[in-house]
């Protein structure tokens, strides 16, 4: 039998309560032990991760917290949205890509992010704690939805089992959880604001 505690309710969770079923899903998906895993260490460089071991912890933590976590690569997903130019050229990290990189990564120590850094750079600096910030925010949004059905009103949603949605047990209306892409980057333009949307515009080629 598991020792694991079983999936609990976002509103009932601590960010210690987070932390330690973050590091369990790191731990199970790099065949560790628990005691191993230093929430600071590099997933890559110290605690030997590679690609598809960042999906299994994704999918580990989706259903051992009941959430969504995002798909996209962070630099994709700022490149994407912010437009070429701002956070890398030549696929190199920029000083604008310092700053977004640094209020948007906090757990990254200040001084390991600087220009120059390639995305492979970048991906080793990833860690246990990268995933306890992504999946606080995910709980975080999870927790603001609204909590009465949308279809019949009655305030008797639930986690389903076997989907990332909540369901009615009213009317058995299913409401899909926050996007995790969609929250990241809602996060960003609530931090940068105005201040990214200028960096992107002095960045920008001349006459584009």
């Amino acid at each position: 039998m598991s020792d694991r505690p079983p999936p609990t309710a976002a509103s009932t969770l601590s960010e210690e309560d987070v932390r330690q079923r973050v590091r369990r899903a790191v731990a199970d998906a790099l065949d560790l032990e628990l005691e191993e895993v230093d929430p600071c260490a590099s997933l890559v460089d110290e605690l030997g991760a590679e690609s598809l071991d960042f999906l299994d912890i994704t999918f580990r933590l989706e259903d051992e917290l009941a959430i969504r976590m995002p798909r996209l690569d962070v630099l994709y997903r700022l490149e994407n949205h912010f437009g070429p130019g701002v956070v890398l050229v030549d696929r190199r990290l920029t000083e604008h890509g310092v700053v977004i990189l640094r209020r948007a990564m906090p757990e990254i120590p200040a001084e390991a992010l600087r220009p120059g850094l390639t995305p492979l750079d970048i991906a080793g600096l990833v860690s246990t704690e990268t995933f306890v910030r992504v999946a606080l925010q995910m709980l975080t949004a999870k927790a603001a939805m609204p909590r009465a059905c949308p279809q019949c009103a009655a305030l008797d949603l639930r986690d389903a089992k076997s989907t990332r949605e909540l369901v009615c047990d009213a009317c058995g209306a299913r409401v899909p959880l926050p996007d995790g892409d969609e929250v990241l980057l809602a996060a960003l333009e609530e931090t940068f604001g105005d201040e990214l949307a200028a960096s992107a515009e002095d960045t920008a080629p001349a006459g584009a």
